[in-house]
């Protein structure tokens, strides 16, 4: 892949979901090459370090719409999305991320801002081995079935206004910085603490992604002009690994004593049991490839939890 890079030096970059996991990553990414951050949303960001602008803005309403600088905005990376955590109420999460999603990119200028990268999730897919761009989309539950929809609705502000859209399927993104009550980062602090970790069978297989190689795959996509054929790029590992494997082995780092123990809790309904996607066309379009291995992640992750490195 030889393509010329596209300066964000001086870009005005308006992110959602800013404040989330990955969003204070990518905003921390685009401070760092020199870009004009804007974050939107109902939540302000907290860290002083990073200097960007705010604005509130609320997706399930519309309400803040208005005072977007449509003129000056250069870039979207959107990443708000309703509903990851069990509970959502279907209504709330069909208006953030469906019509939310529609009304944020239709309200933009065409011929100002390059690119609206939307950023779904692998869970479109349903459960599969092998998932590619083509793969056909069968959402499991609601979460899923609104990223899906929120797809279909990005693209059609694409055909009825001519704006460039790019959509970016990460796999399983973890790492230092996780919400607390997500798998990873509850476990990692069970083991550093040393308690039992009561967990389901951990028989699910996912494709775990670093959060770092997600967000370099971020901001490839901003940088590397894609031809209009591209609609969406999975950021993958390529590999299915149980997930029971994965609180083991954060365990055994850690050495602290207690245990997970499987089969405690029940599995949601609506689980997928299989994901593992290919990532070709990123290495092809964007000249992406996922660096940090699992063990590297898991160390960091017992590093963090523990506030020293594992012996």
């Amino acid at each position: 892949m030889t393509a010329t890079l596209r300066p964000l030096q001086g870009k005005t970059v308006l992110v959602t979901g800013g404040t989330g996991f990955i969003g204070r990553h990518v905003v921390r990414a685009l401070c760092d090459q020199g870009a004009d951050v804007i974050v939107v949303g109902r939540t302000k960001p907290q860290d002083p370090s990073d200097p960007v602008g705010y604005l509130p803005l609320d997706l399930e309403t519309g309400e803040g719409l208005g005072a977007l600088p449509v003129a000056e905005i250069d870039y979207v990376v959107h990443l708000a999305a309703m509903g990851v955590k069990p509970g959502a109420d279907m209504g709330e999460m069909t208006a953030a991320n469906v019509a939310g999603s529609y009304r944020l990119a239709a309200a933009l200028d065409p011929d100002r801002t390059a690119l609206f990268l939307n950023i779904g999730s692998c869970f479109e897919y349903g459960s599969g081995h092998d998932q590619h761009e083509d793969t056909r989309l069968a959402p499991p539950n609601a979460y899923a079935a609104s990223k899906a929809a929120q797809f279909h609705m990005v693209e059609a502000v694409a055909q009825e206004t001519g704006l460039n859209t790019l959509t970016i399927r990460p796999f399983m993104t973890y790492g230092v910085g996780e919400p607390p009550h997500r798998l990873l980062a509850a476990a990692a602090k069970a083991a550093a603490d040393g308690v039992d970790f009561p967990m389901t069978d951990g028989l699910q297989e996912r494709d775990f992604v670093h959060v770092t190689d997600v967000v370099a795959g971020i901001m490839l996509a901003l940088s590397v002009p894609v031809q209009a054929d591209v609609r969406a790029i999975n950021l993958a590992s390529g590999t299915a690994t149980k997930v029971r494997d994965v609180v083991d082995r954060l365990y055994t780092l850690a050495g602290r004593g207690g245990e997970p123990i499987f089969g405690a809790r029940p599995s949601r309904k609506g689980e997928i049991m299989l994901q593992q996607g290919r990532w070709d066309l990123a290495r092809e379009r964007l000249g992406w490839q996922p660096k940090t291995s699992l063990e590297d992640g898991l160390r960091a992750l017992i590093t963090n939890s523990l506030g020293k490195d594992p012996t």
